[in-house]
């Protein structure tokens, strides 16, 4: 607002399930969300993109980003992928990329279908939350996207010695702890009725 004359802008935080019916009724003008949620939007209503989020990690940015299976230390019997079968598994959303999908894609490469192979599949809402529920043992493994469990470990509200990475992968440019591959981060995209001059 302060920096585009003639122009008010107003962050508008939205749940999961309220990202369609925002951008299919024109409610906002540009939008901020994970890439599966973007090609979606792109599909359905021409939503297009403008910019990648760069996450900075000190002064470096990072454009990719990926997720991270989890348990507690202390369960000795959950190592590898192949060991969720018969366990519960907390994920952020369904539509969440990092927090679900890229994790079901790995399940899925080591013959593993998380809706028909867990215990239990549950749905936390928030990231912080899937975190917590496994810190207190109340499912086996969590997943999340990356850099969730080091910004809270930060914070002060975890130790990261309380968990075990399941499957991690390791690569001498990414920062975080992960158990996918890699993805594009966040792009940043415009609605079709977004004026393009104010786009640029």
């Amino acid at each position: 607002s302060e920096r585009i004359p003639g122009q008010r802008f107003e962050i508008v935080p939205l749940d999961f399930e309220e990202v369609d019916p925002a951008v299919r009724f024109g409610e906002v003008d540009f939008l901020l969300v994970n890439p599966g949620i973007y090609v979606n939007m792109e599909v359905k209503y021409r939503v297009s993109r403008i910019a990648t989020l760069d996450n900075l990690v000190g002064s470096t940015p990072h454009n990719v980003f990926g997720g991270v299976l989890f348990t507690r230390h202390d369960r000795k019997d959950i190592n590898q992928l192949v060991d969720l079968r018969g366990k519960g598994l907390m994920a952020v959303d369904e539509t969440s990329l990092g927090g679900f999908q890229m994790a079901w894609r790995e399940l899925n490469a080591v013959g593993l279908d998380p809706y028909r192979d867990t215990s239990r599949l549950e749905f936390g809402g928030i990231h912080d939350r899937v975190v917590l529920a496994v810190l207190e043992g109340r499912i086996d493994v969590g997943t999340v996207r990356t850099n969730i469990l080091e910004r809270m470990a930060s914070a002060g509200q975890i130790d990261l010695r309380d968990f075990r990475i399941i499957s991690p992968r390791l690569h001498t440019e990414f920062p975080f702890a992960r158990s996918t591959r890699l993805y594009p981060e966040w792009p940043f995209s415009k609605l079709q009725h977004t004026p393009n001059p104010l786009s640029q």
